[in-house]
């Protein structure tokens, strides 16, 4: 723990430690629309950015959401997982050479994010020639809270008052996540900000 709060706390000082240099920049708030790969389906992203004037730090508030389905291999029709995942972000983000059309960034922050995982509970058993299913036990559901810290980098491309950008975003590495110890968020995300 000690050593996730030293990287995450080394990460934000080098990466804001010229925040506070006053530069002639003038202060916006963005629209932030974008999504990225996952595993059996993308992850939507939606949130705002907004930089106060004079600073080279913005900040943003992005939520993500992902759902997947599995089918029933034995039976058509009928699922045998179901996943929504609902995430929050809060993060802080350094751009370099902003009057320039490619801007590099480094971000950091932190990340909430809801699990919902329904599946078809079934008792099996192994043989010698692979499984045979004994009983369907109905449908079972499993929910979880996952907090994470959030660091990553990116670069903006800005076209005629559009900005585009893509980014990689990984979470501090916990064994107590579970089926997602690398964050249940797009680690590769792609979108446009106006």
């Amino acid at each position: 723990m000690i050593r996730r709060v030293t990287l995450v706390s080394g990460f934000a000082l080098i990466a804001f430690s010229t925040a506070g240099a006053q530069d002639r920049s003038p202060s916006y708030t963005q629209m932030i629309l974008g999504g990225g790969p996952f595993p059996l389906g993308p992850v939507y992203t939606l949130g705002f950015a907004h930089k106060p004037a004079g600073s080279s730090v913005s900040w943003r508030l992005m939520t993500e959401y992902y759902e997947r389905s599995l089918p029933d291999p034995d039976r058509a029709g009928t699922f045998f997982s179901a996943t929504t995942t609902y995430g929050l972000q809060a993060l802080g983000v350094r751009t370099f050479r902003e009057t320039r059309r490619f801007q590099p960034y480094l971000l950091g922050g932190v990340g909430l994010y809801h699990t919902d995982h329904m599946f078809r509970d079934r008792t099996v058993t192994w043989t010698d020639s692979g499984f045979v299913t004994l009983a369907d036990r109905g449908i079972g559901r499993r929910q979880s809270v996952i907090p994470t810290f959030i660091w990553g980098t990116g670069l903006n491309l800005r076209i005629s008052g559009v900005t585009l950008f893509g980014e990689v975003k990984l979470p501090i590495y916990s064994t107590n996540m579970n089926a997602f110890r690398w964050g249940p968020q797009a680690p590769l995300t792609f979108g446009i900000r106006f």
